[in-house]
């Protein structure tokens, strides 16, 4: 490791090259990479999270949400 940390220090061109190099490699593949981030693909159809929020969704209704906040007068942890 502190060969390493010697290299990167004493030859900071051929270390910066060498990340520019890898970047530029790394962005050759970007035009194949696809991100799927909607709830379908992050969800499971059987998971136990899913029936109990569609349960509580059907009872309740909506998906509001109120969120309250309070500043407690003494401070949260008491002594």
């Amino acid at each position: 490791m502190k060969k390493l940390i010697n290299f990167v220090a004493l030859r900071p061109w051929i270390t910066l090259l060498f990340i520019v190099g890898l970047a530029i490699f790394a962005s050759l593949g970007l035009n194949n990479f696809k991100l799927d981030a909607s709830s379908d693909a992050l969800v499971l159809e059987n998971a136990d999270d899913l029936k109990i929020y569609r349960d509580v969704n059907e009872n309740y209704g909506g998906s509001d949400f109120l969120i309250i906040t309070f500043t407690p007068f003494d401070g949260v942890f008491f002594y």
